[in-house]
C-alpha cells in the first residue's frame, strides 16, 4: 500500500522530489519541502535521520542504499514518515511502508539507526 495522497500533494511532492534528486545529496532539503505537504494528511509527519548505529556497530561510518549503482556511500539520509510509511527518493510519492524500509532499501540494515530529526534545527 501506498500513501494516499491527494492528487495536489502527490504533484507537490513529485516536484520536490524533481527538485532535490536522488544523486543531488540534498536529501535533507527534500525532508524539508516534503514535511509540510505531508502534514495535511498526517500531522505527525516528521523527518527521520539514517546513519550508522554507533552501538552495534562502532567502526561504520556510511550507510549504502541498495537500488544505485554504482552503490554510493552516504553519511547519512533523511527521510519523511507520514502515515506509517517513509517517502524519499529510494521508494519516490508512494513511500514504503516503515517496517521493512531499512530491509528493503539499504545494506546491512541491522546496523543502521533511525531517529527524529529535527529539520529546523540541525546542521545536515
Amino acid at each position: 500500500m501506498t500513501i494516499q495522497w491527494s492528487d495536489l500533494q502527490r504533484r507537490q511532492v513529485k516536484g520536490v522530489l524533481d527538485l532535490y534528486p536522488l544523486d543531488s545529496g540534498e536529501c535533507a532539503q527534500a525532508a524539508r519541502a516534503i514535511v509540510p505537504i505531508a502534514r495535511g494528511l498526517d500531522q505527525g509527519a516528521r523527518g527521520r535521520l539514517i546513519r550508522p548505529d554507533p552501538v552495534v556497530a562502532p567502526r561504520a561510518r556510511f550507510i549504502v542504499p541498495r537500488t544505485l549503482s554504482p552503490a554510493p556511500m552516504w553519511w547519512n539520509h533523511v527521510t519523511v514518515e507520514v502515515t506509517a510509511h517513509n517517502v524519499d527518493g529510494l521508494p519516490g510519492v508512494g513511500g514504503h511502508e516503515v517496517a521493512t524500509y531499512l530491509e528493503t532499501w539499504f545494506e546491512h540494515p541491522e546496523a543502521l539507526r533511525i531517529e527524529d530529526v529535527d529539520l529546523d534545527g540541525e546542521n545536515l
